[in-house]
């Protein structure tokens, strides 16, 4: 049975907000971590200095939520991220919406060529990576220090919740993993392409790569915004955390998704631009050629003049790309 894009596109947004809201959100409400106004009187002051080791017995408390060092008179605001509270769980669902759409509209008929043993081990590698920066504030002392974040889904706070933020780690995980399995085989589809270009100069074949390299160009920037969408939420959180919320437990965990940026951009960028520097030496080679052939004038000029790819809308997206990267750090300005 087959099914529209439309169908498949509202199919995916229903499995995303299930899998990403539905669920957690009913649990948290089940368990009483929907607010954290509910779990707030669970955590206590101690538990609290505790993990402010650094500042010793100079801490007294304003509220529950609101401690004041009396040696520097520098206050901090302790935060209970209960589900409604917690933007994170946005940010699950917006991730599992991209991911979906490209590996299952925009690159179908990619599916039964990404399911190898390769890309589950890159999985396995993206979740470890994710995931031991959590595993180690929840479960190391080192972890707990300078804890200022008390969320919904820490262990501590809900374990069942921790166990379902972990297979929202893993569909992630496997998600991210595929759509780089995707880049990889087109990656190799250029190649064997690129590869027979020299055996044939005509202008038939030369439009051809011409389209071809257009066409390349077109999806790159797609998927280039498409990451941002995807990335730049996830950096923004964490470095929010970091910023705002001056819990500096989140730096790893920052840099690593900016990692994860930054990979993603060089799996979806170097296809095009393979593509597009094949298309500048055949288009080089075929106007030696012509020149050799002594061919007509209007056909020369027309392989000079033809572009693949419209350069003010490359600058306009790599400029656009530069400054999502950097947007998370611009928070430390507004602090």
């Amino acid at each position: 049975m087959k099914y529209s894009i439309t169908s498949k596109l509202v199919l995916i947004i229903i499995i995303s907000l299930v899998w990403t809201l539905g669920l957690p959100g009913l649990v948290a409400y089940q368990r009483n971590v929907f607010y954290g106004w509910e779990y707030k009187d669970k955590v206590t002051h101690n538990s609290i200095k505790s993990s402010l080791k650094n500042y010793n017995d100079n801490i007294r408390y304003l509220k529950k939520d609101t401690i004041v060092n009396e040696l520097s008179k520098e206050k901090f605001k302790i935060t209970f991220a209960g589900f409604a509270e917690n933007g994170l769980n946005f940010i699950w669902l917006i991730s599992h919406i991209v991911l979906l759409s490209l590996i299952f509209v925009v690159y179908r008929n990619f599916f039964s060529k990404i399911l190898t043993l390769q890309n589950l081990l890159v999985a396995i590698c993206i979740h470890l990576m994710l995931h031991v920066p959590i595993w180690i504030r929840n479960f190391s002392e080192i972890g707990r220090h300078g804890r200022k974040i008390y969320a919904f889904v820490n262990f501590d706070i809900d374990p069942i919740s921790f166990f379902l933020q972990e297979l929202r780690g893993i569909s992630f995980a496997l998600l991210l993993a595929s759509f780089w399995g995707i880049y990889h085989i087109i990656f190799s589809n250029n190649q064997d392409y690129i590869s027979q270009l020299n055996t044939i100069k005509d202008l038939k074949k030369f439009n051809e790569v011409g389209l071809l390299t257009k066409k390349s160009f077109i999806n790159w920037q797609r998927d280039i915004f498409l990451t941002i969408i995807l990335f730049l939420p996830w950096t923004f959180f964490f470095w929010k955390n970091i910023t705002f919320h001056t819990d500096s437990r989140y730096i790893l965990t920052a840099i690593i998704f900016h990692f994860l940026w930054f990979l993603t951009l060089i799996t979806i960028t170097v296809p095009f631009f393979k593509m597009n520097y094949a298309f500048l030496e055949y288009k080089n080679s075929l106007l030696e050629f012509l020149i050799l052939s002594k061919s007509d004038e209007r056909t020369y000029n027309y392989v000079l003049k033809f572009e693949s790819l419209p350069k003010g809308q490359l600058i306009l997206t790599a400029i656009s790309t530069i400054i999502s990267i950097f947007l998370p750090f611009l928070q430390t300005l507004f602090k």
